[in-house]
């Protein structure tokens, strides 16, 4: 009974050093070789995890730019389109409505290809909205 109590023992104490020894190494494992310990990078506080911070440039909404911007992209689009009159800008959610009043000199066939090239111009322009042109004289 004696050796059976005095092998309990040994087995405590190896155990005990083994847990002091893993403890060491974990804290040791803690910092640079230079001695400095290491901090952890922050995401920045924008909700999106940082993702805003690393591609500052990409859209993170359907209404990342202002309405005024998109409407000045719109109207830089179709500066060298002929025959427009006036333009008109209204949004829908991610789709951009564009109403132009043309002159009243067209025909309808001139009139739908003056449609077609505006709405190419447009998706050129603005990719992540749907465009819609509705063109009158």
């Amino acid at each position: 009974m004696y050796a059976a109590k005095r092998n309990n023992r040994r087995g405590a104490g190896a155990a005990g050093i083994l847990c002091c020894l893993l403890i060491v190494a974990g804290l040791a494992g803690c910092g640079d070789a230079d001695g400095r310990k290491t901090t952890m990078n922050q995401y920045a506080e924008d909700g999106y995890m940082g993702f805003s911070t690393a591609h500052p440039g990409m859209p993170t909404s359907p209404n990342s730019n202002t309405y005024l911007n998109t409407t000045e992209v719109v109207e830089q689009a179709l500066a060298h389109v002929p025959h427009i009159v006036k333009t008109r800008v209204t949004f829908r959610g991610a789709t951009v409505v564009v109403r132009l009043r043309v002159d009243s000199s067209l025909n309808a066939y001139d009139m739908a290809a003056l449609q077609t090239e505006a709405r190419e111009r447009l998706n050129a322009a603005l990719p992540r909205y749907t465009v819609r042109v509705v063109v009158k004289q």
